[in-house]
């Protein structure tokens, strides 16, 4: 068979271009696999960031400290001095939404960059939550009797909802389309629907409540409220599934949170951390040595973040075995200097407000 060599040129010419693109595409494959290996080796890291991390606010220096259970401090986030604070953690957008400056602003910080994306002006803020989205911020006012939702990434107002009084100790559950909170001198907890808007009391408490959690364990979901103080101090377990209650007599708690792992919870009364059972019973008696003002729970259920009063480093717990050991500093690395540590938060942890 003869062959002309204009075509067999041609062939070669056409099959070397087959392969040059060829070439091209597995190199571009490849760069393809890395940028995703890159993602998900991000995606990973920070899912351990998640699992690991604590959010920790000095009042009088007014830094956002981020602290991991492995690693110590890894940022900090200066957003002013204030006396009072609130940290609430978004599960979509993964942000921090910190109350500070005495309840005049909250600050959206992302953890990852560290720092400050936005500034959300008020009055004066009551209490606050956020949508299980992290699109919208739900905001009280002292003294007043309105709800505000309010966008989170413009500033605007979106909805004003009327309520039967200054809602404190806002919280939504991620699964729930409804925001707990109570209203002062009214020994109760009530709800609005985040959709209609509507209004109604959920069920009574034996004192007005000073701290309030949600907890959920398997298909239960319901609330955990610590009502009174000192000697009178209760905390009342409330069912949503069979909408019932339960309350036991805790002397001198001051704060609660649950475990969504074990079921467990957990209340700070004088010096001790109390386990208690679902149903209430004391388990374990753990013994810190100082008084708890604030517990947070990390996001993996395994450890327990006391804050303490001023110029007193944190103490971690294991919520296995009890063991205790010294957690996030008060010596803050910016400034060197001893912080007073006013509150954490663990990054979609449980805590109380």
């Amino acid at each position: 068979m003869k062959y002309k060599l204009a075509q067999v040129d041609d062939i070669i010419i056409a099959f070397n271009s087959i392969q040059q693109k060829q070439d091209s595409t597995n190199a571009n494959i490849s760069r393809l696999s890395n940028v995703v290996s890159s993602i998900n080796t991000k995606l990973a890291n920070q899912i351990n960031f998640l699992k690991t991390q604590v959010y920790l606010f000095s009042s009088d220096m007014g830094w956002l400290g981020i602290w991991d259970t492995t690693e110590g401090y890894l940022g900090f986030v200066n957003v002013g001095v204030s006396t009072s604070a609130k940290i609430v953690t978004g599960r979509k957008t993964e942000n921090i939404f910190l109350l500070g400056e005495n309840g005049a602003k909250i600050f959206v910080i992302d953890p990852y960059l560290p720092g400050i994306i936005a500034t959300l002006p008020f009055n004066s803020v009551a209490s606050f939550t956020v949508s299980p989205d992290g699109q919208s911020l739900f905001v009280s006012e002292n003294n007043s009797l309105t709800l505000t939702e309010v966008e989170v990434n413009s500033g605007r107002t979106l909805r004003k909802l009327t309520l039967p009084g200054t809602a404190h100790h806002l919280t939504m559950h991620p699964e729930a389309y409804r925001i707990y909170f109570s209203v002062p001198e009214t020994k109760a907890v009530y709800n609005v629907q985040q959709l209609s808007g509507e209004v109604s009391k959920v069920f009574d408490l034996p004192n007005d409540a000073e701290k309030i959690t949600h907890y959920k364990f398997g298909e239960q979901f319901g609330l955990l409220v610590l009502s009174g103080s000192g000697d009178t101090a209760k905390v009342t377990k409330w069912d949503k599934g069979t909408n019932t209650t339960s309350t036991v007599d805790i002397a001198n708690a001051v704060d609660i949170v649950a475990n969504p792992f074990t079921g467990y919870y957990y209340v700070a009364s004088q010096q001790n951390i109390l386990f208690l059972s679902p149903e209430g019973a004391v388990l374990q008696t753990v013994n810190l040595g100082d008084t708890a003002q604030q517990l947070t729970l990390t996001a993996d259920g395994k450890l327990l973040t006391a804050i303490f009063s001023a110029g007193k480093d944190a103490v971690i717990v294991d919520t296995i075995t009890g063991i205790t050991y010294t957690g996030p500093g008060t010596v803050y690395p910016p400034t060197q200097q001893t912080a007073t540590l006013l509150l954490a938060q663990a990054k979609l942890g449980f805590s109380s407000n």
